[in-house]
């Protein structure tokens, strides 16, 4: 969902897999080097440290000592970054066609390919659901293929699916996961909603199987990834709706302490906090309200947003500031977001705090 700066640092595993990154043989100590500095931009952006990320990611796939994997890796990772940084309306789709590069270079490997689509398909939920990103996604061969008009959710699951296809990814699990719990959410009828409810439990059984064995390659500290912290954020999300449908079972308490163990360990985490806290509040308030019917805890979770939010060094371009903003117009439109749309509608009706700060969103 939320790669605001078309990064996904989980390619560190890959560094694991036969013939590794390299698809020539540069000296080891150019290896090391070239490793070193993609390593330390994946963490720059991680931090927010953007500008020094930038110029690092730029040298990296311009040199020629890089492979075509690291090559492209170094463009994914900063391809959000000169929005993100500027506001600035020309840059707004400036990742997509990176991405889409990326996706059609033969000389990359299938399992980088696999995490640039992942990252095109997530790019619509990264703007802070801006339509124009929507809409750029699904546009050319084979995207348009995967488009079903005004419906972003079923667009990207069918982009998913591709990936997930291609080359099964951690990423690519756990949104399909969350993909179909979100289908139970909507549905409306008990057939259909049990078949989604299946779905999302043997997606949601691949993503902890694949992220068990990146947890166990040695080549990184996966869990010190931004992959592994998405992985985290849809876990609880799709956990939270199947506690909803199997009252009694362990998911009910399970959602619980993923929330609370997430916001603790990325509130304060530099970029990661302004990618994923925010959603997280808003998202817990509202399932211990649907979930439990608990409005107190939930006020609690959905007034630490705003001063969560106005941190960003960077608030004009924050995920959820956009957000905020695009939910707005897209919900006027009929253009409903699942436990999104009706988050912010509880949050405002309970939270006077929320819905003033929403309410000074233009």
């Amino acid at each position: 969902m939320i790669l605001a700066f078309g990064v996904m640092i989980a390619f560190f595993y890959l560094a694991g897999l036969p013939g590794g990154f390299w698809h020539t043989s540069p000296s080891a100590q150019d290896q090391n080097a070239i490793e070193a500095s993609l390593q330390s931009t994946i963490s720059d952006v991680r931090s927010g440290r953007y500008h020094a990320a930038y110029a690092q990611g730029q040298a990296i796939a311009t040199s020629s000592d890089s492979s075509d994997d690291q090559k492209a890796l170094a463009e994914l990772s900063i391809a959000g970054i000169p929005f993100r940084t500027t506001n600035d309306p020309q840059y707004l789709l400036a990742h997509i066609p990176i991405f889409k590069s990326v996706i059609a270079d033969q000389n990359v490997s299938m399992s980088v390919r696999a995490l640039a689509i992942d990252q095109l398909a997530s790019s619509f939920c990264g703007s802070g659901r801006t339509w124009a990103v929507f809409q750029a996604i699904y546009t050319g061969t084979p995207y348009s293929s995967f488009l079903v008009p005004n419906d972003p959710d079923t667009s990207s699951r069918n982009m998913f699916t591709w990936s997930y296809q291609l080359y099964p990814t951690t990423g690519a699990a756990i949104f399909l996961a969350r993909s179909y719990a979100s289908l139970a959410y909507n549905a409306t009828s008990s057939v259909d909603r049990a078949d989604d409810i299946s779905k999302s439990q043997t997606y949601l059984t691949s993503a902890e199987s694949l992220v068990t064995e990146d947890e166990a390659n040695t080549a990184i500290a996966y869990t010190q990834t931004q992959e592994y912290a998405e992985y985290l954020y849809w876990q609880a999300y799709t956990t939270a709706i199947l506690a909803h449908f199997d009252k009694g079972s362990s998911y009910e308490k399970q959602y619980q302490q993923m929330y609370q163990n997430f916001i603790t360990a990325y509130k304060g985490d530099g970029g990661l906090e302004y990618n994923y806290v925010a959603y997280a509040e808003l998202l817990y308030g509202y399932f211990l309200t649907w979930n439990e019917n608990d409005t107190t805890d939930a006020i609690i979770q959905f007034n630490a947003i705003e001063p969560e939010v106005k941190t960003d060094p960077y608030y004009n371009t924050d995920q959820f500031v956009r957000f905020v903003h695009n939910e707005r117009t897209l919900r006027a439109q009929g253009i409903l977001q699942g436990p999104f749309t009706a988050g912010v509608l509880k949050a405002e009706a309970i939270s006077p705090n929320f819905a003033a700060f929403a309410a000074s969103i233009p």
